[in-house]
């Protein structure tokens, strides 16, 4: 018996609609922290790095970079970010090896390295076509299934640059676990944040520190040409998650040459946690329609694409 058998899909006959265990699925996405996920913009890649858990690879200084299909409703442990590739056409021409499962997890979590090397003296083949574990490719119908009742983990050993990408959004992060401080989840400041709240953070983060968003651009406008839920619902809690008790009552206007300046310095100091500066600096704005009319232009200015107004009215 291979090691994966144990994890295999449903046996064909026995799938239902609601049966995790023979889950379709088209796309995989890499989920990360916010600050992570600015690095991997400003790369405009996901770079593949070293193995440091209980895995077979912590020894063989192989890098790989780590994509799942698993979707997390009670939130993801990895962050608040997620980018999304297209599966079938990340996997063409490579070969498919098993590495393990980390039974330490909850749930299990089953790996497969994916790679354009032959590791074969390091690990076994895996054949996705024969319907013995967790990743199932139907060749009749050209569809892809996996067992939703654990973690199924793709390691691909190469940089994924981000122009493969197929979406982009803003998911949960669970309220209890943390990928980055998995002994000591409460250091994170976004364990239990909702998507829009790390979308807000990942904005106001971008913006503060004038981040060039091309390579998810696209993904940030609907068929309409309207900003997508995602990219609204993170506009609202800028304002509202963040709030600002300022006094106002100072010389910067709507119309000052440097009321831009001064929003980006109030987003970078409510990013930093420290919103006693963010009110002494938002005092210096005239009235409360001049201090968010100015971060709407430096959020809009960050994103590239969009209504102004549209930004603007969020922020309300």
């Amino acid at each position: 018996m291979e090691p994966w058998e144990a994890y295999k899909v449903k046996p064909a006959g026995g799938f239902r609609p609601i049966d995790n265990s023979l889950q379709p699925f088209d796309k995989i996405s890499h989920t990360s922290h916010v600050e992570q996920a600015l690095n991997i913009v400003l790369d405009g890649a996901i770079k593949p790095g070293l193995v440091f858990d209980k895995s077979h690879l912590n020894t063989s200084r192989i890098l790989v970079g780590w994509l799942s299909p698993n979707h997390w409703f009670k939130g993801y442990r990895y962050g608040n970010i997620k980018f999304d590739f297209d599966f079938q056409s990340l996997i063409s021409g490579k070969n498919f090896y098993w590495v393990e499962v980390i039974e330490d997890y909850s749930p299990h979590a089953c790996r497969i390295l994916i790679t354009d090397q032959d590791r074969s003296s390091l690990l076994k083949k895996y054949d996705p076509t024969l319907r013995d574990g967790p990743w199932f490719y139907d060749l009749t119908t050209n569809r892809h299934f996996f067992n939703g009742n654990f973690c199924l983990e793709f390691m691909f050993e190469d940089s994924l640059t981000l122009d493969l990408m197929s979406g982009f959004g803003f998911v949960d992060h669970h309220d209890n676990f943390c990928f980055l401080h998995r002994l000591k989840p409460h250091l994170c400041d976004q364990k239990g944040a909702t998507g829009p709240t790390g979308g807000a953070k990942f904005l106001m983060k971008a913006a503060a520190r004038e981040i060039d968003l091309f390579p998810i651009k696209k993904f940030l406008l609907d068929a309409n040409g309207k900003y997508k839920t995602d990219i609204l619902l993170a506009i609202q809690k800028i304002s509202r998650q963040h709030k600002i008790s300022s006094k106002y009552g100072g010389p910067i206007d709507i119309i000052n040459p440097g009321s831009e300046a001064l929003a980006r310095a109030v987003l970078n100091a409510i990013v930093n946690k420290n919103m006693n500066e963010a009110n002494l600096l938002a005092d210096l704005f005239d009235d409360q329609d001049s201090l968010l009319c100015n971060i709407g232009h430096v959020i809009q200015a960050t994103l590239e694409v969009g209504s102004i107004s549209d930004v603007i009215s969020e922020l309300y």
